[in-house]
């Protein structure tokens, strides 16, 4: 999936559909970083990729190591989702999360406080049914509040994961969002390769009548 998200994308930007920008842009989940590499080198100048496992941050920190990128353009930072709505996300396993904190002392922890970006990427990240809620709200608190800034993701199309494609559409707009461009993909082409939905969403215009205030 990573290795099909890196080469839509990389279609996408040859044909300017995700236009590089120097604002702050970031990627959840970002994996061995391969999507976030390229997306600098097509123009993004300051991305944060962010993924929640110690090991995967490691390595995607090597990653940029290898490519000599420099650190002030691409950086590593460690993001939990479940931070988002604690309330109703149950954490069944604090040792492990535990654990986590005290392994991934040496990566920034997001987010920020007030702290928000232009472009935010995402690949298969609705692993688990609880993802469906909190993508939305990841989205909702950490993209810029304006019509020009963009969440740009691909899902794989699995029966299995239908229902949570259902709800993570529903909560993206239950959360104030609006899709600006949907396309269903066929991975190597035929009828009977894999199916992904490739979106680009943006924030809501807020309409009001000038007239009443």
């Amino acid at each position: 999936m990573s290795y099909f998200f890196f080469v839509q994308k990389n279609r996408y930007m040859a044909e300017n559909r995700i236009p590089p920008t120097d604002q702050p842009s970031l990627e959840l989940g970002c994996g061995t970083g391969r999507s976030g590499l390229v997306a600098f080198l097509y123009g993004f100048k300051n991305i944060t990729l962010t993924d929640y496992h110690p090991a995967v941050l490691s390595n995607v920190q090597h990653n940029i190591h290898l490519n000599h990128l420099p650190k002030n353009s691409v950086q590593v930072a460690k993001l939990d989702w479940r931070n988002f709505d604690l309330d109703s996300i149950k954490n069944d396993d604090d040792q492990l999360i535990n654990d986590h904190n005290e392994r991934s002392e040496f990566f920034e922890i997001l987010p920020h406080q007030n702290l928000t970006y232009h472009t935010i990427f995402a690949a298969d990240s609705l692993y688990d049914p609880s993802h469906a809620i909190l993508v939305p709200l990841v989205v909702n608190k950490l993209l810029k509040r304006n019509s020009h800034s963009r969440f740009y993701t691909v899902q794989p199309l699995r029966r299995a994961w239908s229902i949570e494609i259902t709800s993570f559409i529903q909560n993206m707009e239950k959360n104030g969002f609006m899709i600006v461009e949907e396309e269903d993909i066929i991975e190597d082409g035929g009828d009977d390769g894999n199916r992904y939905r490739w979106w680009i969403w943006k924030r809501k215009e807020i309409k009001y009548n000038s007239n009443l205030i």
